[in-house]
């Protein structure tokens, strides 16, 4: 495992710092789907493909997650 590569402290910082960067990215996602313009003026693909964008962060938080939890056993 990591045991010993790196610190328990280092790895829930490098944790946070990407929850917080996922949800920032989620929040200007929600920003965007918000706006009745760019829900009117956007085509398909493209509100398509950032519905896709938004359910991989979502992913991506739930994985960092669990990493969270098994940082805290180092």
């Amino acid at each position: 495992g990591l045991k010993g590569l790196v610190t328990k402290d280092e790895e829930l910082k490098r944790i946070d710092r990407e929850q917080k960067r996922i949800e920032k990215d989620l929040g200007a996602i929600d920003k965007k789907m918000s706006s009745k313009n760019f829900l009117e003026r956007a085509p398909k693909e493209v509100i398509d493909s950032t519905n896709e964008q938004k359910k991989q962060l979502l992913e991506a938080l739930e994985r960092l997650a669990e990493a969270k939890t098994l940082a805290d056993e180092l």
